[in-house]
């Protein structure tokens, strides 16, 4: 499995070389670990030796309408570029709220998730599949007594047996405990609810959970000056939705919603997000879109006409090969369903797995 490090709350540490095991094999299980299957750790009480290694990590995906720019920029892109061991728990609501039957359900939004560049070590996992949230809550009453419900994220945690949570949902409009830099995230109290029950039920059973934590996505691209965070973007653009612009939006739509943005007549552009919001929102997301620090994307144009033209260009250039690849999967969904139930698999075992621990340490 690969490795997945933070020198630093919000910074990443992407895998290396070194860090990678021989393939076909998995430090806790050996070589007759099956490709495409979670690792369960043999002690999740042993001392890390080499901080986040061999964590996994757990990502909700928020029961939001159809993935938009923000949300690709802020929370889709950072998982694209984790190295490590991802569980992509995606939401089931096939319920119409958002002009789209399908725009919440596992399929489809495992299509968008996919056509973004979402690779094979994320395993997309419907919510559904991690069906032993009831008996777990059995299974723990005396932990965390007879009236007392755990929190569905808590639980799902406590199945996937995650060290890790990584912050920050998708699609799910505000909510949730604000912490680090991006506007987005799971509840952090479920997260604290997971903690607290591990760390009760190893305190007085042979330990079977790790102790989850909490990972920001890192949000900085690389380069940037002062590590400016996607969460940056304005939630709430002065006259424009840029970053409500959805994933499979014509180049139509896209130069419409750039145009609609507000902004100052001065030709002489600059970055400054306290009086120029209109022209720093621009610059942040053409920034976001380079892997460029605001300020310096601005660097040779002259007027916002200009930067408009830029920026629309820029959108539609990082959404072109998303709509492609939407499409072709939209033609063959074979590989999503096959995504799918690859990823309920290796899930499965491993509830099942945990289940039978949690049963043993209270026998």
């Amino acid at each position: 499995m690969s490795t997945a490090n933070a020198s630093v709350p919000g910074n990443v540490r992407p895998a290396t070389a070194q860090d990678r095991p021989v393939p076909g094999t998995d430090p806790s299980t050996g070589p007759h670990h099956r490709p495409g299957s979670l690792r369960t750790p043999a002690d999740p009480l042993a001392p890390r030796a080499n901080g986040h290694a061999g964590l996994l990590g757990v990502h909700h995906i928020g029961p939001g309408g159809p993935l938009t720019l923000r949300d690709h920029l802020n929370d889709v892109r950072p998982l694209t570029r984790w190295e490590g061991e991802l569980v992509v728990v995606l939401p089931d609501d096939p319920v119409a709220r958002f002009g789209s039957p399908t725009a919440c359900c596992p399929v489809e939004r495992a299509r968008r998730l996919m056509a973004c560049g979402l690779g094979p070590r994320a395993h997309l996992v419907p919510r559904s599949a991690l069906d032993g949230h009831a008996l777990l809550e059995g299974l723990l009453g005396e932990v965390i007594g007879s009236r007392t419900a755990v929190p569905r994220v808590a639980a799902d945690l406590l199945l996937l047996r995650a060290d890790l949570l990584l912050v920050a949902c998708a699609g799910e409009p505000g909510g949730g405990d604000r912490i680090a830099d991006g506007p987005r995230h799971a509840p952090v109290g479920d997260l604290t609810a997971a903690g607290t029950l591990a760390r009760r039920f190893n305190d007085r059973h042979p330990p079977v959970f790790p102790l989850p934590e909490l990972l920001p996505l890192d949000r900085t691209a690389p380069g940037t000056v002062n590590a400016v965070p996607f969460g940056g973007l304005p939630v709430d653009p002065p006259g424009g939705g840029v970053g409500s612009i959805g994933l499979l939006d014509s180049p139509t739509r896209i130069a419409a919603a750039v145009r609609a943005t507000r902004t100052d007549l001065n030709p002489r552009l600059s970055y400054d997000p306290d009086l120029r919001r209109g022209v720093s929102h621009l610059a942040g997301v053409l920034g976001a879109l380079t892997d460029r620090p605001p300020g310096a994307v601005l660097a040779g144009i002259r007027g916002t006409g200009a930067l408009k033209a830029r920026v629309t260009q820029a959108v539609v250039e990082t959404l072109r090969p998303i709509r492609q690849r939407y499409r072709q999967l939209q033609d063959d969904p074979a590989p999503v369903h096959a995504r799918l139930a690859e990823g309920e698999a290796a899930v499965g075992g491993l509830v099942a797995r945990t289940l039978d621990a949690v049963r043993a340490a209270v026998a």
